[in-house]
């Protein structure tokens, strides 16, 4: 299986006057290959990069050069350029006379022979080629330009791709993709089969975040922690196993991990003093022996109260934890995703949770739930690359339609008595409909968790995760 996806960030994005100090940030993000577009005019109606600055970039990045050589008859041309062992070299099916000739010249250097084939151009070119070259540099847009929305026709050819080189007997072979590889378009290219991803504008140096940010986002998109497989389904444990410990608190949150849950959920508020705190309501009095509201006490106050005791006498004397307790927690579990959902519907909110998600290097495995539209409109305004996960616009204070857009994730009641069965598979249905994750809650029977899947939902929900992850193990649907 083809686990290793590599990330070649286009150097034609780049902001070229501040090129050293981005190509530091790459180097130490973890780029893989510096991917290089060489256009003449010709082949495509644009100019670009040409021999002199390939050269002088082989000297200044320990990266491995990524050429992609967008111009007429390449093998004439390729002694003009400078790559060597370890560099990739891409030469165009259509632009090149003597295309064997020109994957021998490059692999003679050392390098990785690449064809590269545009959207409208058939696999089966590749028939005569296939002993001569290491892969193929699949165009998912037009080239010549960057900017460019992905011809959404070349995700299947992907997958054709990927197969076409099994049933030959070349599933070694590498697949580049090269076109709007966006942190969503890249998670399909990804799941269609995809190795190399040519980064640009829409991703790694997308405004907004920071080059470390966009690479640490582009690699998360590109892992399948998010979603489902046909071998698996993720489970959340509702605010760690409500059903059997005290909500929102530790042993509830470790009891969860422990499990093998894929998601822990909880709340945030904030005490008067100012500090994130994990609990529910934003009154206490539900879940401890002192009632009022969470802004109305101090985290002192606070850890003196009893919040186990509600729940059963073996965990009297149990604390509120705060945020960064729950994260001390969380962060070692390097495959455990956490939903983070904002309780105190305040701006100070979502940027003490980030400020305290980013110390702990954990932005990239959360996402911020809200039941304020608000809230989702600030933090994509404020972070535009955080997750964020909404509910259908029925069930949100401050909604609009517009609000559908921020969302990577839609719960989805499911527990609800009054709902229809044509009302849950409607939701979804529209949620899938937006590129929107359906995530159903909460389902704690065996009949609900089937039902779950029936619907197509993405990620299960539980009270009780115990359940679910029985019921979709006996299925084959969890790992």
């Amino acid at each position: 299986m083809r686990t290793v996806k590599k990330i070649a960030p286009s150097v034609m994005c780049a902001p070229l006057f501040q090129l050293d100090d981005c190509l530091d940030a790459l180097e130490r993000s973890g780029a893989n290959l510096l991917h290089i577009d060489i256009m003449d005019g010709s082949f495509v109606p644009n100019y670009t990069l040409g021999t002199d600055f390939v050269r002088q970039l082989k000297g200044k990045s320990v990266l491995p050069l990524d050429i992609h050589l967008m111009i007429e008859n390449p093998e004439s041309k390729l002694d003009w350029f400078s790559f060597g062992k370890g560099d990739y070299v891409s030469v165009h099916y259509e632009a090149s006379r003597h295309l064997n000739k020109a994957l021998g010249m490059i692999r003679s250097r050392g390098a990785k022979a690449l064809v590269a084939l545009n959207p409208a151009t058939p696999i089966s070119v590749l028939d005569s080629v296939l002993e001569d070259m290491d892969g193929v540099l699949l165009m998912t847009v037009n080239p010549g330009f960057a900017g460019q929305k992905l011809i959404s026709s070349t995700l299947d050819k992907i997958r054709r791709l990927r197969q076409y080189f099994a049933e030959a007997g070349y599933g070694h072979l590498e697949i580049e993709v090269d076109g709007n590889v966006s942190f969503e378009n890249a998670r399909q290219m990804a799941e269609a089969g995809a190795d190399i991803f040519v980064a640009g504008s829409s991703s790694v140096f997308a405004a907004g975040a920071s080059i470390g940010e966009n690479m640490r986002w582009l690699r998360q998109s590109l892992s399948p922690l998010w979603y489902k497989t046909h071998q698996h389904i993720p489970v959340l444990g509702h605010r760690g196993m409500k059903a059997q410990y005290p909500e929102n608190t530790l042993i509830s949150f470790q009891k969860a991990i422990e499990l093998g849950v894929d998601l822990i959920e909880f709340d945030v508020n904030i005490t008067a003093d100012g500090v994130p705190v994990v609990i529910h309501d934003n009154d206490i009095a539900r879940t401890s022996d002192h009632a009022g509201l969470v802004r109305s006490y101090t985290l002192s106050q606070l850890k003196s109260f009893d919040f186990g005791s509600w729940f059963g006498t073996a965990f009297a004397g149990t604390q509120i934890p705060t945020l960064e307790e729950v994260l001390t927690l969380a962060a070692p579990y390097d495959d455990l995703l956490l939903n983070v959902e904002i309780k105190d519907m305040t701006q100070e909110a979502v940027d003490k949770t980030l400020t305290m998600l980013k110390r702990f290097g954990l932005e990239d495995r959360s996402v911020i739930a809200c039941f304020d539209a608000a809230i989702l409109r600030y933090t994509k305004a404020t972070y535009p690359h955080i997750r964020c996960q909404g509910f259908p616009g029925r069930y949100m204070k401050n909604f609009t339609e517009n609000t559908y857009d921020l969302m990577f994730g839609m719960g989805i009641p499911m527990h609800r008595q009054e709902l229809t069965e044509a009302e849950i598979r409607g939701d979804v249905a529209f949620a899938k409909s937006r590129g929107i994750l359906a995530w159903l809650y909460c389902a704690d029977t065996e009949e609900n968790v089937r039902r779950c899947v029936d619907f197509g939902c993405d990620n299960i929900t539980g009270n009780d995760p115990v359940v679910a992850l029985d019921t979709l193990r006996k299925m084959g649907l969890h790992r």
